[in-house]
């Protein structure tokens, strides 16, 4: 190990490196000895060597990986041992094998847990017994139960589908609105958001509005969109006023609604953004020309989730007018979303090449000859797109993109950054971004990301998907005709649920 061992940063560079040989799947990764070293690195006097250390363990051969795993759900450092715990949730078969002997025999053993550990420890039972999830339900059924793990618990029950478990969510959902209790408050919004909005309507007679109003303005957001779910008639909304909580309000319902939907007067070109995109996509009235003024947008996200809205939106005639007018476009935005639009879509490769010829823009062109990589043209004189990524005048989510539809792993390396960091950053670009549709469409069998979420459960969740990329990037393989990374069969072996 060399000098690199004197150090806590050289010992946690040195973890990572085996973590990373072992995605390789070489042979000697494999040797009992590769193992040991890790679990060396596990018992270091440094947290962050230990973090790394599990992190490495989890991309070794399932012999070598499980036993380290469960060495560190003991571990002093609640960071390192919720890691373990929700790494051995992913890989443990469903109901059998070791992970039975195990699973923590009541609901006091988990009370004696960190809190963080403790609510990876309730997804990992989830995960491990999903057909019952019995801790998760025992705490949802204990008036005692620390706070903390009563807000957590509705989340690992989303994958449960037996009866009493969907009974103690619509239970949850159900009370009157007077008798939710603030620190109830947000184990009610995740029952909502766990529950699904069409079962959990046909049960719950509550006033919406009621319901959002009551919770405190703290709040409002997440309550606005769990309610968003559950209600399914847009009368019991307010209209868009322009009051910063109404505006959230109406983007949930917005975005939660089906595809051309529902009755809006008038489309404003100068909404935010967000709300405009997605009025467009559930209006039954709305045209490809009410979406122009996102194709322009400053903010480079708007514009690419623009171009999946109107490829959802319209089809035929319509959408191929607009993708030919974005691509001729005055505007350099719009012609950058006319490069998207015919990349997603598969069309307008010969007009593509043409006013690639023509482009005096740099950046612009750079957009034009990732638009033809993704079709498969290759052009001569081809960006290359990792060196793309440091220039701050192209859009890495573009490149992203790019990557993704050409098979290039580079986009998911640099998206989840599994071996460090807090996942914040991967928070915000799924979120605040809007990637995660994009993510989703090309990585399907990733786990889930909720964008209603409060921030607390999407920290969860972004080291949830980390984690579950450290595990299975070896089993990952891209089929070039579905553009697509999938889990090979192994892989999908003890695999959650993503939706």
């Amino acid at each position: 190990l060399g000098a690199h061992a004197d150090s806590a940063a050289g010992r946690a560079w040195i973890a990572i490196e085996l973590g990373q040989s072992a995605w390789t799947r070489h042979p000697i990764t494999a040797d009992p000895a590769y193992g040991e070293l890790i679990g060396k690195l596990l018992e270091d006097e440094e947290p962050a060597v230990r973090l790394a250390a599990v992190r490495a363990a989890a991309t070794l051969p399932a012999t070598l990986r499980d036993p380290l795993l469960l060495k560190a759900t003991e571990d002093e450092e609640p960071t390192v041992a919720r890691h373990a715990w929700t790494m051995l949730g992913m890989v443990w078969q469903v109901g059998g094998g070791p992970s039975e002997a195990t699973l923590l025999p009541d609901l006091d053993a988990v009370l004696k847990m960190h809190e963080s550990v403790a609510c990876a420890y309730l997804w990992a039972d989830a995960q491990c017994r999903r057909h019952s999830a019995a801790m998760a339900y025992a705490v949802l059924a204990d008036d005692n139960a620390p706070q903390p793990l009563k807000n957590f618990a509705p989340y690992p029950l989303v994958e449960v589908n037996e009866e009493h478990v969907g009974e103690a969510l619509h239970r949850l959902v159900r009370q009157a609105p007077q008798t939710v209790d603030q620190s109830d408050a947000l184990c009610a919004w995740r029952a909502m958001l766990a529950a699904g909005w069409n079962d959990v309507a046909e049960k719950w007679n509550g006033n919406y509005v009621e319901r959002v109003d009551h919770v405190g303005e703290s709040a409002d957001v997440l309550a606005a969109a769990a309610v968003s779910r559950l209600s399914g008639e847009p009368k019991d909304w307010p209209a868009w006023t322009g009051d910063e909580n109404r505006q959230w309000r109406e983007l949930a319902r917005l975005e939660a609604a089906p595809v051309a939907s529902l009755d809006i007067e008038k489309i404003d070109p100068h909404w935010p953004y967000l709300t405009l995109i997605y009025a467009v996509r559930a209006s039954k009235d709305s045209t490809p020309d009410d979406l122009m003024s996102a194709f322009n947008a400053d903010v480079p996200a708007m514009r690419q989730l623009a171009v999946l809205v109107a490829i959802e939106r319209f089809e035929g005639a319509p959408l191929n007018a607009l993708t030919e007018n974005l691509i001729k476009s005055h505007w350099d935005n719009q012609r950058i979303a006319g490069c998207l639009m015919a990349a997603l879509r598969g069309s307008h490769v010969d007009l593509l090449k043409n006013r690639r010829a023509v482009e005096r823009q740099w950046h612009v062109k750079q957009h034009f000859e990732m638009a033809l990589r993704m079709l498969g043209e290759n052009p001569d004189d081809a960006s290359n797109l990792t060196g793309l990524m440091i220039r701050k005048d192209i859009d890495r989510h573009f490149i992203y993109i790019a990557m993704l539809r050409t098979g290039d792993r580079t986009a998911l390396d640099d998206l989840f950054i599994p071996f460090g960091g807090d996942g914040g950053r991967l928070r915000a670009i799924l979120d605040d971004k809007r990637f995660y549709p994009f993510l989703k469409m090309h990585l399907p069998d990733m786990p889930p990301f909720w964008l209603w979420a409060d921030p607390a459960l999407q920290r969860f969740q972004t080291d949830v998907i980390r984690d579950w990329y450290l595990i299975h990037r070896p089993d990952l393989q891209f089929d070039a005709e579905r553009k697509q990374f999938l889990l090979t069969t192994e892989g999908h072996r003890g695999r959650i649920i993503s939706d």
